[in-house]
């Protein structure tokens, strides 16, 4: 077990060391980047244009989710490369005979998740920065708030190792993206509120409560604006790690199966 641990801190080392060269270009891009062209044109000027009457609420309102898409970027980024490596250089089988299959995934999948969050922590911050008062977060609980968002990182970096382990080929990414991520992020609330789809349609919005991304969308609005129109706080996250937890085991077996066929 000892010998274990100092393995899998030796492969977190190595990992750090790996991104900590890149650490630069991510923080620019995702963390100053990013919040700059998303706070100006969905915080400021597209409720100002759309909704000239409330512009601060809907701002908000639309702003809050758009962290979803550069965390989704982030992981698919981190996790998708495992896919490559499996087909080419098969670093991965070297680490597999130092290190339990099982632990090898679930090193790599914290080390992504916890370097997702990091990208992503400047995000909001940024924003607010950018949109000053055009940003209400008077009722914002920004313990809340990292708590979503790192379990947000932890979904999404199992969930894109899955597909890393379950897809045949990187032939078929472009079509993983298009039949799993688009709908997921376009059906988890990410243009919407829950409660305002769910008024729509009642069957739609159960429906859509088998959708992780709606958790991750209805959180990070329950945490910035608070009150009751959105899901609450502890049901965002528990599902979250539920999710997760099945993903992570989905992950395990689907690995197995690729590098470990005995």
């Amino acid at each position: 077990m000892t010998e274990s641990a100092k393995i899998f801190c030796a492969f977190l080392r190595r990992d750090c060391y790996v991104y900590g060269k890149k650490l630069k270009n991510y923080l620019f891009n995702y963390g100053f980047l990013y919040p700059l062209m998303y706070a100006s044109v969905f915080g400021y000027l597209q409720p100002r244009i759309l909704f000239p009457d409330n512009p601060v609420a809907k701002g908000t309102l639309l702003f809050s989710a758009n962290i979803l898409l550069i965390i989704f970027i982030m992981s698919f980024d981190l996790g998708i490369r495992l896919l490559f490596d499996l087909e080419n250089n098969r670093y991965i089988d070297y680490q597999t005979t130092r290190l339990s299959p099982k632990l090898v995934i679930i090193q790599q999948i914290l080390f992504s998740a916890c370097f997702t969050f990091l990208i992503t922590l400047p995000f909001f911050p940024m924003a607010k920065l950018v949109m000053q008062n055009s940003f209400d977060t008077s009722n914002t609980s920004w313990f809340q708030l990292y708590v979503i968002i790192f379990l947000a990182c932890v979904f999404c970096c199992t969930h894109h190792f899955l597909a890393s382990c379950a897809l045949s080929s990187s032939r078929k990414i472009v079509s993983f993206w298009m039949r799993f991520n688009t709908p997921m992020i376009n059906f988890g609330g990410f243009w919407a509120p829950f409660m305002i789809i769910k008024k729509f349609s009642p069957t739609f919005g159960k429906l859509l409560l088998l959708n992780p991304v709606i958790y991750i969308s209805e959180g990070l609005r329950q945490a910035i604006i608070g009150g009751n129109t959105f899901l609450p706080f502890w049901q965002c996250a528990g599902a979250l790690i539920i999710f997760s937890i099945g993903a992570i085991a989905l992950t395990c077996y689907f690995f197995k199966k690729r590098v470990d066929h005995i």
